[in-house]
């Protein structure tokens, strides 16, 4: 799904209660479809996986610019729990400087597309080559100590089963805010249809 067939959506939907001037041409309304799909990857709708390499004495890494919060690690072939800061010092005072296996992922303290190892890896992972003859499923065949992330994404084009209520949340935003069409029930109900979609498919 585009950007475009979303705005075409919201449209066709509001008719002519706006003041003449198509929504999907207004800057504002580009505004509230990015805010939209924020929205739905900060609960969980829009994710993704990224493999890694793995710097020895590097401990933070960031997944992609779009990362709006990571959800889980694997270090190799283990899943990585997660940590906090405050837990952190409990185990050592000075844990920033503890180095080995990576057992812990941490994004406290750290940039929204960042996260930390703990400890930081002191060997870092082999050259990212794959034959396409022998690879496996399942990241057998990844590369010795590289680190697989799946993480929350911010983006503009979302899956097209997402059409239909991102246009209806869209809307709601539109017609909720003040404006020369501001209509707080047809902003209610496109927010309860959109949410009630959601549901329908989560």
């Amino acid at each position: 799904m585009t950007q475009a067939t979303v705005l075409a959506w919201v449209d066709a939907i509001s008719g002519d209660r706006a003041d003449g001037t198509p929504l999907a041409q207004r800057a504002a309304t580009t505004s509230l479809y990015a805010e939209v799909a924020t929205l739905l990857a900060r609960e969980g709708w829009i994710a993704n996986v990224a493999l890694l390499p793995t710097t020895a004495g590097t401990a933070v890494y960031f997944p992609s610019s779009e990362t709006v919060e990571v959800l889980g690690a694997f270090f190799d072939d283990r899943a990585l729990a997660r940590g906090r800061v405050d837990e952190l010092r409990w185990t050592a005072t000075q844990w920033r400087d503890v180095r080995g296996e990576p057992l812990v992922w941490i994004q406290d303290q750290e940039t929204t597309d960042s996260f930390r190892l703990m400890p930081t890896p002191d060997v870092g992972s082999a050259a990212f080559t794959y034959d396409a003859g022998t690879g496996t499923h399942l990241g057998v065949g990844f590369p010795p100590n590289a680190l697989g992330v799946f993480f929350a994404e911010s983006r503009i084009d979302l899956p097209a089963w997402l059409d239909l209520p991102v246009a209806l949340l869209v809307l709601a935003r539109e017609f909720s805010r003040e404006s020369d069409h501001r209509d707080p029930a047809f902003a209610g109900t496109c927010e309860q249809l959109g949410r009630i979609l959601l549901a329908m498919v989560r």
